[in-house]
């Protein structure tokens, strides 16, 4: 099997980036794998607690070797969130053909690797799958799910895939809609907020990448692979996190990360990787009652920065 090369995108949160690099030199393959981090840089207005705090994040990334080969790549100026995944990806995905993502964020599962290369080695020829996903929502996993299916989503929490999928993503959002509503296909595409955030990304509100992402694989007719238990736990709604600054009750614990350990192969070998309607149904409702209320919230701050901002 072909490791996938990891790509971690980092900003200004040591504390945050050491976590996650720690949990990742855990897993079972990372002194096999090759690890890509993008560093991004100050922005021009930075105070000098910024920059100290981009120059010891700069450091964290440097303690260790993470994993078997580390790369690192430190841009001068800020480029943003959204534009540096979007290059990282492509840059590396380029390169190796497929690619797994994270965030400084991120905490995995020692098994994170495990799954995300069995999935991405597994299915790379079933041309209706986009991504793999790492994270879930509690729920799952106490519904008699199986422990692998398939859902009309794409996830940001961790996530891979392969370059023949990637290369349909564009950062048009305005295009993206206009061939949503073309194709009828917003229903499938809404839930849990994302056509707020798809409008936020018109009208100039939101820069960000991930709701475009999830729009191109419903154009694709592409569904994302998801586990009914999660790999990953997001330890980034503290108010530290240029997007997320909300707890929810989805947050994971790190010792349930470290309990699931099947894999893919056991699973495929006895079932097919299906979609199943009724948990389709049932994620859908479940998301949009879990996360409405924080998307909603993001949309009304930003609009409330936005308008300070122009008032000054």
């Amino acid at each position: 099997m072909t490791l996938a090369p990891i790509v971690l995108f980092v900003y200004n949160r040591p504390k945050h980036t050491r976590q996650v690099l720690e949990e990742l030199a855990r897993n079972e393959l990372a002194n096999l794998s090759t690890l890509y981090i993008y560093a991004d840089g100050p922005k021009k207005d930075a105070s000098p607690t910024q920059i100290e705090a981009i120059q010891e994040t700069r450091k964290v990334i440097r303690e260790n070797q993470w994993c078997g080969q580390v790369k690192i790549q430190e841009n001068d100026q800020n480029s943003g969130l959204s534009k540096s995944i979007i290059q990282g990806v492509t840059e590396v995905i380029n390169l190796t053909g497929r690619v797994i993502v994270l965030e400084d964020d991120i905490l995995t599962s020692p098994y994170f690797l495990r799954y995300m290369n069995d999935a991405l080695e597994l299915f790379q020829h079933r041309m209706d799958i986009g991504s793999v996903n790492g994270f879930a929502v509690d729920f799952l996993k106490n519904e008699g799910f199986p422990p692998y299916f398939l859902l009309e989503s794409s996830d940001c929490w961790g996530w891979a895939t392969w370059k023949s999928r990637w290369d349909a993503y564009t950062p048009n959002a305005l295009l993206l809609k206009n061939t949503l509503i073309e194709q009828n296909k917003l229903g499938i595409f809404e839930y849990g907020g994302h056509m707020e955030i798809l409008n936020g990304q018109i009208n100039g509100v939101f820069d960000t990448w991930d709701v475009q992402w999830h729009a191109v694989n419903v154009l694709q007719n592409r569904k994302g692979i998801y586990a009914n238990v999660s790999f990953v736990d997001n330890i980034g709604q503290d108010g530290s996190g240029v997007h997320y600054n909300v707890k929810t009750e989805l947050e994971h614990k790190r010792s349930e990360l470290n309990n699931y350990r099947i894999t893919l192969p056991q699973f495929v070998s006895g079932q097919p990787l299906t979609h199943s309607k009724k948990i389709e149904q049932k994620y859908r409702k479940y998301y949009k009652l879990s996360f409405t209320p924080p998307l909603i919230k993001r949309v009304v701050n930003k609009l409330k920065r936005t308008i300070k901002r122009l008032i000054k």
